[in-house]
């Protein structure tokens, strides 16, 4: 019995260390873009943790359905649900003076995903929304696995989109691009973040622009327009 046992012990601990995925990425700031250097990003329930770099890019071991944390001073915490290995990753993080709350969805556990029981939710400050209950979920199986695929699907999307803007991210975080723009036009360094910024509110679908070269052209083009009114 005692053989047994130890060779289970071997299998599980086995499994779990073949099961950890290198996940790769950059964290933002969701008005302007730009990369976000001293994030914190944690593995819930882990002590493992990391810091994005000087250009917002980080590299963590997490595992299948593991929740991301990211945490900055002046930034909303982020709850990133992991839905097995990913790379690219992109992050936006929301300043607290210009945001609401909000509500994200955070991961489940591997064997709940495979029982399709729904997503819990967690306020910015990480504390738990009631969700239903399986006693709900049996007298109301139609609504109950509904809403969970409806979020799945949500989130499915969200990482779609995310996955375009990369070029546009790319190129506003790119030192040429920004030292050349602040050399053009006399700017110190608040002042290109702050047209910045109003180029992305006034000019949304610049950022599923896949060409750099017509991105920076209607960058430059935005910044010689604002600075001659």
């Amino acid at each position: 019995m005692g053989k047994v046992a130890i060779v289970l012990i071997f299998v599980l601990t086995t499994v779990e260390t073949f099961s950890q995925n290198v996940i790769s990425g950059v964290v933002v700031d969701s008005l302007s873009l730009t990369s976000l250097p001293k994030v914190t990003i944690k593995v819930k329930n882990s002590p493992r943790e990391t810091e994005t770099t000087t250009t917002g890019s980080f590299i963590i071991m997490a595992a299948d359905f593991d929740t991301l944390i990211f945490s900055r001073v002046g930034f909303d915490t982020y709850y990133y649900p992991l839905l097995g290995p990913e790379q690219d990753v992109l992050i936006r993080m929301k300043s607290k003076i210009l945001i609401l709350k909000e509500v994200s969805v955070t991961a489940e556990q591997l064997d709940e995903v495979l029982e399709k029981k729904p997503p819990r939710y967690t306020k910015s400050d990480g504390s738990y929304i009631k969700t239903m209950s399986v006693a709900d979920g049996i007298s109301s199986p139609f609504t109950y696995f509904s809403s969970w695929e409806r979020e799945k699907r949500k989130l499915l999307k969200m990482r779609a989109q995310n996955r375009k803007v990369k070029t546009y991210v790319d190129v506003v975080n790119d030192p040429l691009i920004k030292a050349d723009l602040m050399r053009r036009f006399v700017l110190t360094e608040s002042n290109y973040y702050e047209i910045l910024a109003a180029f992305n509110q006034e000019n949304r679908q610049a950022a599923y622009i896949d060409d750099v070269e017509e991105i920076k052209k209607l960058l430059f083009a935005y910044y010689r327009k604002t600075l001659q009114r």
